[in-house]
């Protein structure tokens, strides 16, 4: 099954919504079959009157930047301690 968006609500707040995004390649309650992702992201420039796909596009382009530098950070971690050293601290 493809990966999709399988649900997504936007909850207002007094600044602005809360969006909670579910993607998965399972129809939802199924149990993901490679990736299930779930995103919950407040966005405070966004009130009420919201587009889903804008919801959702902020959501994403939101959670993308705190996963690339999470990746980054990481990277840094492997080159800092280089694989020898990562799968001696992880042993």
């Amino acid at each position: 099954m493809p990966v999709e968006i399988r649900r997504t609500t936007v909850t207002p707040t007094a600044n602005g919504s809360v969006v909670h995004v579910h993607i998965s390649d399972a129809p939802l309650e199924a149990p993901a079959e490679e990736i299930e992702l779930q995103m919950t992201v407040s966005l405070p420039k966004y009130g009420r009157a919201i587009l889903i796909e804008e919801a959702q596009r902020a959501a994403m382009r939101r959670s993308q930047r705190v996963l690339t530098g999470l990746l980054q950070q990481l990277m840094n971690e492997i080159h800092r301690v280089g694989i020898d050293g990562l799968n001696e601290e992880l042993a």
